[in-house]
């Protein structure tokens, strides 16, 4: 505080810190301010962007949080949690197809990211695409097999199948 005291205009990432510590403390009113005060200085600070988009989805405000997402992917297009942060957006707002490209994105970027394959299973199954969700699992699982939430997601994928095959 003392620093920007002194020089309130000469170091942006200096407020993005101080963004950082209220996020920790989970003090988003205070931590939206700061990063804002950081973009102003300095708008091409991408981290600050998807600070911003997460809190915004944290605080349910989903177009807020998308404009910060797709702000952060304007300046870093490989940005993998902004496309998982947008996948979700996507999710929440119906837009499954939408949500599925951007988990695929995340996992070009990160083959090992297990939420990314989670949420993209669920959204295949939302689809009644069970093949493709089975595979998505799958895939998960042989990363990471002790996910008792994706054998779940696995198992309902198998019983669906089968109900539709018995159709």
């Amino acid at each position: 505080n003392k620093i920007l005291e002194v020089f309130p205009s000469m170091h942006p990432e200096i407020y993005s810190s101080m963004a950082n510590i209220y996020l920790r403390k989970k003090d988003y009113k205070e931590a939206v301010h700061y990063y804002q005060r950081a973009i102003d200085l300095k708008p091409g600070l991408t981290q600050a962007h998807y600070n911003l988009g997460s809190i915004y989805s944290i605080l349910k405000n989903p177009q807020k949080s998308e404009d910060y997402f797709q702000k952060t992917l304007s300046l870093n297009p490989k940005h993998a949690l902004a496309h998982f942060g947008l996948g979700n957006i996507f999710i929440e707002s119906n837009q499954i197809q939408s949500a599925i490209s951007e988990y695929q994105m995340v996992l070009k970027a990160n083959p090992d990211h297990i939420p990314s394959y989670a949420n993209m299973g669920n959204a295949q199954m939302q689809l009644g695409r069970f093949d493709q969700a089975r595979k998505t699992y799958e895939t998960a699982l042989l990363k990471q097999p002790g996910m008792a939430q994706i054998h779940k997601n696995l198992g309902i994928v198998f019983s669906q199948s089968s109900m539709n095959t018995a159709k």
